[in-house]
């Protein structure tokens, strides 16, 4: 357009090379609105010429000037304009959710023609990088918005010139898809949502509620689901719980208690449960167990070498060459604190019975025993047994702490003073030493009741105990085999005869044993062996710090015919390690470390909590108390209890990471009293189900792009290519015209000026004015 022409028309804004003008109106009016100004202009304009003079062509050429004149005076109220056409095209949005929460480290996904599975991250990547043209089509003509999740959104960050985002690490510990739905949906801020395309393996412990479905279904956004991960029925298998004691002695058998966790939809068939030295890689034990046999704990039991504090892991294998889904839960690791030294025991009787008399041989023949040997009624020239001298009984709380277990046969509770009494019970309440109960038909235990003797066996009086009017045969519990003790915890060929246990087998019947009943066990007590009958004839209990045990019987020297001492042994020697094991941890020291819970999941806290009774330590006055935090024996952190209102010190914790955690004392005066064996172990494990049940749920990402309209996408390049075509266009196009008024345009002047000017001059010409 030159420029005479843009002066003319008042054009400032419209480009001199614009294409395409239009003519517009400020106030359009319909055609027959139009029509009907011209009528009324061409009437008005002939009615003041139809009565004067004059031929009829100039008066017609007259009223013509007019009514061309009023029509363009109505034109220019309409508010003529030059219109240069413009739009924009506002673009939908394409919400792609990443899935990257720790089940994607699950590898249960089989590529064609490969022999290892890959990780559901690994497939992940391996597909979004072939499947780059793909989505470089989709963001030619929608926004792309990536977001990766797990208990909720962020946003994924697109490098210059890719069109796949940089996806981080699979480092999330939980799954939540409703949410994180919800969450990408809030944060598209109004902006129109074409579909959500949703790469998951579809574990999550929050499923797209009602409400989310359907606010999907009246905006009308459909998902579009690819799962990751194997669509078929697969299963983990799992180190649960392990259970083992934390302090033993060198030498001794150490019974670990395993518990397997199987999930998912396929069963396992020969289990291996291996027990390993993580410090040599030595295999201490393995067991094969089937299916049935992981419903219930699983006892491995070995013997340590070498003392210090041992790190051992429970190890966990399918025996199928798929394995597992998740490697990381096949292993846990604990530790167990291994004292070289003798166990010390002080072993009182009334009188040199049978049962006395085989068991203080095997306590001075035993070379991983210490043992101080009283016979209540030799005379005073009898040389009191066993290979550490005792011309007295102890009479101070020191003298007794020289002892992890007491053992006491038939003896009247006279012979001990009650200042004696009280000491042996808060040796085993305080320090944690053991006591063991060997009953007999005369004193024990009918003459201690009301002592302090009597509050620490495992049952309630009356204590004058009738006897069982047979022979009886003993038979382990399963709490004897969770011990490791009565045999059970060695190896197949020195498990429990299963002979001493049957009634036919004469020379292991025993000829006398209390009844107690089972009504009148405390409700700590637990029994480790019985008659057939399903008498009571080996209870323990928990007391205080210590341990408490009554046996019922004095006849298992009996089990020698024919066998000599090996199942004596066998029966007594794990019974006395296990009542001494508690003793163990600082030698009588009163300084205690507690953890509670001792298990709790990632996100919780546990209290730690320090009990000081040590006079020495009571001195020092302590507002606080440092600890250590150990990890994989690396310190890791320090947390510092500070003294509450009842003396203790105490402070919550709450755990960063997963895995074993061990806290010991860091206070060097603390140290210096012989604390150093006072810690305690927390065991932090993952809080989510998606790690119980790692299997991949394809079933509920089906369901949702069901129900929203959307479908399922193979996770495989060829497929994500078509999903371009099929993801709706809800794009808006937005006109933005460039818009030029004339009606006050030069032009419009003029043509005004000239209708007015060419009528009057033909008025003037016919006289009419």
């Amino acid at each position: 357009m030159s420029g005479a022409w843009r002066w003319l028309l008042g054009i400032d804004r419209i480009p001199a090379d614009a294409e395409r003008l239009q003519l517009g109106f400020e106030h359009p009016m319909p055609p027959w609105a139009w029509a009907l100004v011209v009528a009324v202009a061409s009437l008005l304009a002939w009615l003041g010429y139809f009565k004067m003079s004059g031929s009829l062509g100039w008066r017609s050429v007259l009223a013509s000037l007019r009514a061309a004149l009023l029509v363009w005076i109505v034109i220019l109220l309409a508010g003529p304009e030059l219109v240069l056409p413009r739009e924009r095209i506002e673009r939908d949005r394409v919400v792609v959710l990443v899935d990257r929460s720790e089940s994607m480290l699950v590898e249960d996904d089989l590529p064609t023609g490969e022999s290892r599975r890959r990780s559901r991250d690994e497939q992940l990547r391996a597909l979004l990088g072939g499947s780059a043209e793909a989505f470089e089509s989709i963001a030619e003509r929608h926004d792309l918005a990536w977001f990766g999740f797990g208990g909720d959104v962020s946003t994924l960050s697109i490098e210059d010139g890719s069109a796949i985002p940089s996806l981080g690490g699979a480092d999330r510990p939980r799954t939540r898809i409703g949410r994180s739905i919800a969450s990408a949906l809030d944060a598209a801020q109004g902006a129109s949502i074409s579909s959500i395309v949703l790469l998951s393996d579809g574990r999550s412990d929050d499923p797209p509620s009602r409400e989310l479905l359907r606010r999907l279904g009246e905006e009308g956004i459909p998902v579009f689901a690819v799962p990751l991960g194997s669509g078929e029925p697969l299963g983990d298998l799992a180190v649960r719980e392990v259970e083992a004691p934390v302090r033993a002695f060198m030498r001794d058998e150490i019974p670990v208690e395993v518990r397997l966790a199987s999930s998912g939809s396929r069963g396992f068939e020969g289990v291996e449960v291996r027990l390993v030295d993580e410090a040599t890689g030595e295999v201490l034990a393995t067991r094969t167990v089937d299916r049935d046999s992981m419903e219930g704990p699983i006892v491995l039991a070995a013997k340590p070498e070498r003392a210090g504090t041992l790190r051992w892991r429970v190890e966990v294998s399918s025996g199928e060459a798929s394995g597992d889904l998740v490697a990381e839960n096949d292993a846990r690791s604990f530790e167990v604190e291994v004292v070289d030294r003798p166990l010390r025991v002080l072993y009182i009787d009334g009188y040199p019975r049978w049962e006395y008399r085989y068991l203080k041989n095997l306590l001075v023949r035993e070379p991983s025993i210490e043992s101080s040997v009283m016979l209540v009624s030799a005379d005073r020239d009898f040389a009191q047994e066993g290979n550490l001298p005792l011309a007295r009984l102890p009479r101070s709380p020191e003298e007794f702490a020289a002892y992890d277990l007491l053992v006491l046969g038939d003896v009247p509770a006279g012979f001990f003073s009650p200042e004696q009494q009280e000491m042996m019970r808060e040796l085993v309440a305080a320090r944690g030493a053991g006591l063991l109960v060997i009953g007999g038909p005369r004193f024990a235990p009918r003459s201690w009741e009301g002592t302090p003797l009597a509050e620490m066996l495992p049952f309630s009086g009356p204590l004058a105990l009738a006897s069982i009017d047979r022979d009886v045969s003993m038979r382990p519990s399963e709490s004897a085999r969770r011990l490791g003790v009565l045999g059970w915890a060695a190896d197949e060929a020195g498990g429990f005869p299963e002979e001493v246990s049957e009634p036919q087998t004469q020379w292991a019947r025993l000829r006398w044993a209390q009844a107690i009943d089972p009504d009148r066990l405390k409700p700590a007590a637990e029994t480790l062996a019985e008659s057939e009958a399903g008498e009571p004839l080996l209870v323990r209990m928990r007391y205080g710090a210590g341990q408490s045990m009554h046996l019922a019987t004095d006849e298992t020297w009996r089990w020698r015919y024919g066998r000599g001492e090996t199942l004596q042994e066998r029966f007594w020697i794990p019974l006395l390690r296990l009542l001494g094991r508690d003793a163990i941890a600082s030698g009588g020291s009163e300084i205690r470390l507690r953890a509670a819970p001792a298990s709790l999941a990632l996100g919780d806290r546990a209290t730690i909590e320090l009990e000081i009774e040590d006079a020495r330590a009571l001195d020092f006055d302590l507002a606080s108390v440092a600890v250590s935090i150990e990890q994989d024996g690396a310190r890791v952190g320090e947390i510092d209890l500070p003294r509450t209102a009842d003396g203790l010190h105490a402070a919550a914790w709450a755990p960063e990471s997963t895995g074993t955690f061990t806290m010991r004392i860091a206070e060097s005066e603390l140290l210096r009293l012989g604390a150093a064996g006072a810690e305690c172990q927390i065991e932090v494990v993952r809080p989510d189900d998606e790690w119980r049940t790692p299997e991949a749920d394809h079933e509920a990402l089906r369901a949702l792009a069901e129900s929203t309209g959307g479908a399922v996408v193979d996770p495989v390049p060829a497929s994500l290519a078509t999903l371009p075509s099929r993801l709706p266009d809800r794009s808006v196009v937005v006109p933005i015209p460039i818009v030029e008024p004339i009606w006050s345009s030069p032009l419009a002047l003029i043509v005004a000026l000239l209708l007015l000017s060419a009528e009057w001059i033909g008025r003037r010409m016919l006289r009419y004015a």
